[in-house]
């Protein structure tokens, strides 16, 4: 296998020649499109070596964007990047397949429209063809078995592990017990449960309940959890004095009370959203602001009752 003594070089030329990615009717920044790069292509990579698709959702929240419709945005990218690597045969003879396949949407068509674009053949095949073609591309991608050494080519690295220390949360949950609440946590719950709009300034529906520790069937209790026409909504609260430990454990929260919402209104036969967010205090710091970005975790930081401000 041939060096890549230029990798950055190379993935800059890969940028400035990917001229189709707009955003408000003007080209993107070189530099903003090469942040995104190597990050994308290094978590593509992980799902495909562990033969998962993954959603344009999942995507934006792994690399911090924040909204579904940029998760696509160093995906032209990505497509020259594997054709140059290709192109100089650093892998064999062999071709290189498309790894953005493998990234879902919901609707008609079941993967985005810059597929049809980096593969000409697939853009001329009718929708069954498409998507039957498009099955046996990401079974390609699932196959290919260099995507890890593809990365150390370029010099980039797998996401970073944000959860690798065992002997801390064994330490953390030997350290937690029954405790009773501090009066700001108790505060904070009162004053989200009478007024969520301080949370969620734009809530959906008319509110029909507002209540503070909810009861699952699972017997567990979310802080505050309020009930419109339109959504469900949990809140789990850490107060300004929580510690880091704490609010680790709050985006963990988060995800399950969202889940738990989710089939408590399946088991009532409702179709409506379903959401929870993690309400602070104080703020968190940066390796968890980037966990909870990566889980896909909503939360607000600095929170104050209008009472304690």
């Amino acid at each position: 296998m041939t060096s890549f003594n230029k990798t950055d070089s190379r993935i800059i030329l890969a940028v400035q020649q990917s001229v189709e990615a707009q955003q408000g009717g003007r080209p993107i920044g070189r530099e903003k499109l090469l942040k995104y790069t190597g990050p994308t292509l290094s978590f593509l990579a992980e799902c495909a070596r562990n033969g998962k698709t993954v959603n344009y959702t999942q995507v934006s929240a792994a690399l911090g964007l924040g909204n579904a419709q940029w998760a696509n945005v160093a995906f032209g990218c990505v497509h020259r990047i594997l054709r140059i690597v290709e192109k100089e045969h650093l892998f064999g003879e062999g071709l290189i397949p498309d790894i953005t396949a493998i990234v879902t949407k919901k609707g008609k068509l079941s993967f985005g429209r810059g597929l049809l674009v980096n593969n000409p053949k697939l853009a001329k095949m009718q929708h069954l063809e498409q998507l039957s073609a498009v099955d046996g591309l990401r079974q390609e991608v699932f196959r290919w078995p260099y995507w890890m050494q593809l990365l150390a080519l370029l010099g980039l690295k797998p996401l970073a592990d944000l959860d690798s220390d065992d002997d801390a949360l064994a330490k953390f949950a030997s350290q937690t017990g029954p405790k009773g609440k501090s009066p700001e946590h108790t505060e904070m719950q009162k004053c989200i449960r009478d007024n969520p709009k301080l949370v969620i300034p734009k809530l959906q529906g008319d509110v029909e309940s507002s209540s503070c520790e909810y009861l699952f069937w699972s017997l567990d209790r979310a802080d505050v959890v309020t009930k419109t026409s339109k959504e469900w909504i949990g809140f789990e609260v850490k107060p300004s004095t929580a510690p880091f430990e704490e609010l680790k454990k709050g985006i963990f929260q988060v995800i399950k009370y969202r889940a738990l919402l989710s089939a408590e209104l399946l088991s009532h036969g409702r179709i409506c959203r379903s959401r929870c967010v993690l309400v602070i205090g104080g703020s968190l710091p940066k390796e968890l602001r980037v966990l909870a970005t990566r889980l896909g975790v909503e939360s607000f930081e600095n929170f104050r009752c209008p009472s304690a401000s």
